[in-house]
């Protein structure tokens, strides 16, 4: 394809990915509470206090490092400019979609540099930008957008190979991003170990022990100060928001009267289930497609194992060693965790595309497809004129499909019940003094649109919570918390976090006054209760 249809087909791809991202982005907050998860809403709460001065918390109260820090950190300046909720919730998603933006476009200068196919290269662009999940995951107002751009760049810069071949200027600035990669979140350590053992064998022998140092310290220098923050400050250098909630489901399975080794034979159950169903229904490839792929590099490698071809060995052994890092990290998030969430695997969906457009370039698929068609174009009696009525309604009719399935699979907003959050949040505004306070589980939306104080309950940025959990005291922390109300959907959490309560739950009266019930939306059929607190000596 000529680089100037290139260039206009990358364009086009662009513009259709764009769109309902952008029509998310102008909508009220009704709508935009549906495509944004709660747990974006604890970044953009939490900034607002750093900005403040009060430190990393929820709730202005109580600490904690349940985020990603990179992201926190990005927030801080819109948390600073923006007054209105609105408007900071727009500027920090509308950042995630440049930064999303950004990652398309390298994608695409990656797979056009590796393969010298263009329109392969817009493939690989259109595989990744158009996705649902993709789509989905940008408008997450999460570090996914961040992260993702960070890898892209880095998956861009280790098979350019300059980076090790060059000064130590050059293998500072790796490390530097290898460091950012692990800030933007942290379980991304899999990944970064995938990238630095591919470093280490692209750096030269005799240097290689001296510039692995270098490289390493670099990503300590990075990475340490949030570590050994996390250490210091709450004793372990894991989140509390990786940690409550799969503890919470841990101790619930056990007290329903399993083994723990019923537990770890359910746990293995779940990973290979993800694989197998979830990765179809999140990644948009079916699971043969992802199978199909590996064994495709499998055999670039056996047909060039005795050819001096380092681009191709380079580019084929990277794209394993960060497909074996994704495995374990989806093995994390569902053998150990129990907590696999859509968007954490947003690298997986850059990393599907790239090794297709490997695999077709590489096996030499191209070559048999323009065999195929000059078979057909044989049969023909005009061959110009096919090529060109095919051509535009092959052009035609693929624009339109395609811009029709964006918006069809991207248009259903994936937490509808989530209004009632932000009917929740109205209400504490009315309801609510401005000096006083009340708790929820989930907590995010109800506290950045009410104005008001919310104790988070379920650990994910409220370190004290998490405590409570480990002592089997949660009706405690409820208790000191002063909270005049509860609210959340109910009776489900409560009776998920029953075990923690502890002997204080006698001394925490809960009286339900009113249930907040949005029409047509439901979270497993129950709407939000509001329940009075009343404490007793």
């Amino acid at each position: 394809m000529h680089r100037n249809a290139t260039l206009a087909a990358l364009v086009v791809v662009l513009l259709i990915g764009l769109a309902p991202r952008l029509w998310v982005l102008s909508t009220g907050p009704g709508t935009i509470v549906q495509y944004v998860p709660d747990d974006a809403f604890y970044y953009f709460q939490i900034a607002r206090h750093i900005v403040a001065g009060n430190g990393s918390t929820f709730d202005g109260v109580y600490m904690t490092n349940g985020y990603h820090p990179l992201w926190m950190g990005l927030l801080l300046p819109f948390a600073a400019f923006f007054a209105s909720p609105l408007a900071f919730l727009k500027a920090g998603l509308a950042a995630a979609i440049a930064f999303n933006l950004i990652c398309a476009v390298l994608l695409y200068r990656l797979v056009r540099r590796t393969t010298g196919i263009g329109w392969l290269a817009v493939a690989g662009s259109a595989a990744y930008f158009l996705n649902s999940q993709a789509i989905l995951s940008s408008l997450d107002g999460l570090e996914t957008s961040v992260s993702s751009l960070l890898f892209i760049i880095l998956l861009y810069l280790t098979l350019s190979g300059r980076m090790f071949r060059g000064d130590l200027v050059h293998l500072a600035r790796y490390g530097i991003i290898l460091g950012l990669l692990f800030l933007s979140r942290t379980d991304n350590v899999f990944y970064l170990a995938a990238f630095f053992l591919v470093a280490l064998f692209q750096i030269p022998q005799q240097h290689r022990l001296s510039r692995s140092a270098v490289l390493l310290g670099v990503v300590a220098l990075i990475a340490s100060p949030w570590l050994l923050w996390n250490l210091f400050r709450f004793g372990a250098i894991v989140q509390s928001s990786g940690l409550a909630y799969p503890y919470m489901q841990h101790i619930a399975y056990l007290n329903e009267g399993h083994t723990t080794l019923g537990m770890w034979l359910w746990s293995l159950m779940y990973f290979v289930l993800y694989l197998a169903m979830w990765f179809n229904e999140h990644l948009g490839f079916p699971f043969v497609f992802f199978q199909t792929t590996l064994t495709f590099s499998l055999l670039v490698i056996a047909r060039r194992r005795n050819e001096r071809d380092p681009q191709t060995r380079l580019a084929v052994w990277t794209i394993l060693a960060l497909w074996v890092a994704g495995i374990l990290l989806v093995f994390v998030h569902t053998f150990v965790r129990w907590y696999p969430r859509v968007w954490y695997f947003d690298q997986l969906i850059v990393l599907s595309a790239f090794t297709f457009c490997l695999a077709f370039a590489f096996l030499d698929l191209k070559q048999k497809l323009v065999l195929l068609v000059r078979s057909i174009e044989r049969r023909l009696p005009d061959r110009a004129v096919w090529r060109k009525t095919v051509g535009a309604i092959a052009v035609i009719a693929g624009a339109v499909s395609i811009a029709f399935l964006v918006f069809t699979s991207a248009i259903q907003p994936p937490y509808p019940h989530q209004i009632e959050m932000l009917d929740a949040a109205e209400w504490l505004h009315e309801n609510l003094g401005k000096g006083e306070s009340a708790a929820a589980f989930n907590a995010g939306i109800m506290a950045f649109f009410s104005g008001r104080r919310v104790v988070n309950l379920d650990g994910v940025v409220n370190n004290a919570a998490y405590t409570a959990f480990l002592n089997g005291n949660l009706a405690g922390l409820l208790y000191d918390s002063s909270a005049r109300y509860y609210l959340d959907f109910d009776p489900i959490m409560l009776q998920m976090y029953a075990p923690f309560f502890g002997e204080m739950k006698n001394r925490v009266r809960m009286v339900a006054i009113q249930a907040i019930n949005h029409p047509g939306v439901d979270w497993l059929g129950e709407p939000i209760r509001v329940y009075r607190l009343d404490r007793l000596p």
